[in-house]
């Protein structure tokens, strides 16, 4: 295996493209809490289960200015940002999202959507202005009540999708948003009755039972709070409604 270059952002560069070679560069890269890589135009995520501070105002702010001028370090902001350049260009643009349970696919939309909120095709990089912005903020709202109904935590991750999602942004020749429109897919509704040891059902029954009180949980034979069940707690328990 030749020696990789911790600066080496895209994989497409490697002198050697085998296995050892790209695992050995990911590896080190993740260790430098540099977790995006490109791979020619795609972009390859390792998830750090950690807050790094990659998604800050100012970190946004930079790829808005940096698109154009020069290529800033491989990020989700700026796929975001290349896919907003071919909307000015006249081009329609997809984004795929994929991975393994567990690899970070919901965070990495919720951070494309992110950019595209902050930014205006009409106004400064990194600025938001007028319905176009309160538009993009309700498309971006939806995100927490998709994901009560349907993610639960599993052995892998605390806030996993159990369903597909197919979200289209329509734009106009500026690259304005007009509207939007979701579809899901796909739902694991065997979840609702059944589900691994360790696991939980969807997010929603939990939130739902947050909301009673001692006396209404008696009354249901609820004794216990949902934080104090055999399942134990989740990611999405009373802090992200607070």
């Amino acid at each position: 295996m030749a020696p990789v270059n911790l600066d080496c952002s895209d994989l497409a560069q490697l002198g050697s493209f085998d296995e050892a070679s790209i695992i050995s560069l990911l590896h080190k890269r993740y260790d430098a809490n540099r977790i995006y890589t490109r791979v020619n135009s795609m972009l390859l995520a390792v998830n750090p289960y950690c807050e790094l501070g990659l998604y800050i105002p100012t970190v946004q702010a930079l790829y808005g200015k940096l698109a154009e001028e020069t290529e800033p370090p491989p990020h989700a902001f700026g796929i975001a940002a290349e896919a907003q350049r071919g909307l000015l260009a006249g081009s329609s643009q997809s984004i795929l999202v994929t991975g393994e349970s567990g690899a970070g696919k919901t965070e990495t939309c919720r951070r494309v959507l992110q950019y595209l909120s902050g930014t205006d095709a009409n106004a400064p990089a990194g600025s938001a202005s007028g319905p176009t912005s309160n538009l993009m903020a309700e498309v971006t709202r939806t995100n927490c009540v998709l994901e009560c109904f349907g993610n639960a935590r599993t052995a892998m991750n605390d806030n996993s999708s159990r369903f597909g999602k197919f979200l289209i942004l329509g734009y106009d020749s500026t690259a304005r948003l007009l509207g939007a429109s979701i579809s899901t897919y796909l739902l694991e509704k065997t979840r609702v009755v059944h589900h691994a040891a360790g696991e939980r059902t969807f997010h929603i029954f939990y939130a739902l039972l947050l909301g009673l009180s001692p006396s209404e949980m008696h009354e249901l034979r609820l004794d216990l709070p949902p934080h104090e069940t055999p399942t134990g707690a989740s990611i999405l328990d009373a802090f992200r409604f607070t």
